[in-house]
């Protein structure tokens, strides 16, 4: 199903992100194109918009940036992309309500309608296990649980295939990890 495609992957320098790039190397993708804003607040703020390696291309941007990424799309032209770019720690999500809101919920919105407006064949979001609660206070499973709302309604509009996935738990992925070591 991939080969031969340009995949899009947002958050691609994340922890999930760069375990999937890794293994679409392997596959015979036509292009792999990275977008994270993780590149744009380096202590330098000297990286490029824009850098390649083999087929794959690392953009510095921020998915709550539209004008930025519809630049992304329109020079790509991705077939499917892999949305992976939120705010991941709860904790931090509780601190930075502004961001997380505006990264889970606006920069959600951005990748749904870049996908309808650039014909994407595919997108797949990733979401979390506390977005799967009835009812929660709490900033970060609520700007997913919006984020997931947000994709079923694009999948039944049908322009493009929409899918989720909800990981749970991924040890070296966690929150807990990061303070342990």
């Amino acid at each position: 199903r991939l080969s031969g495609k340009v995949i899009l992957v947002t958050g691609g320098e994340g922890c999930v992100g760069r375990r999937l790039i890794h293994k679409l190397i392997g596959l015979e993708i036509k292009r792999i194109i990275s977008i994270d804003n993780a590149r744009c607040s380096t202590p330098s703020g000297n990286r490029p918009l824009r850098e390649q390696a083999g087929n794959s291309v690392f953009y510095a941007a921020d998915i709550r940036d539209w004008r930025i990424q519809q630049q992304i799309y329109e020079t790509e032209k991705p077939d499917i992309v892999f949305h992976l770019a939120a705010q991941r720690l709860p904790g931090v999500a509780e601190k930075h309500i502004r961001e997380t809101v505006t990264t889970n919920v606006f920069g959600t919105q951005n990748v749904i309608r870049l996908c309808e407006e650039y014909c994407v064949q595919q997108c797949v979001f990733s979401s979390t296990g506390k977005a799967s609660r009835y009812y929660t206070a709490e900033v970060y499973a609520a700007s997913k649980k919006v984020a997931e709302w947000l994709f079923a309604e694009a999948a039944h509009r049908g322009k493009v295939r929409f899918g989720m996935v909800r990981f749970t738990h991924m040890l070296d992925n966690s929150a807990m990890c990061q303070q342990i070591d």
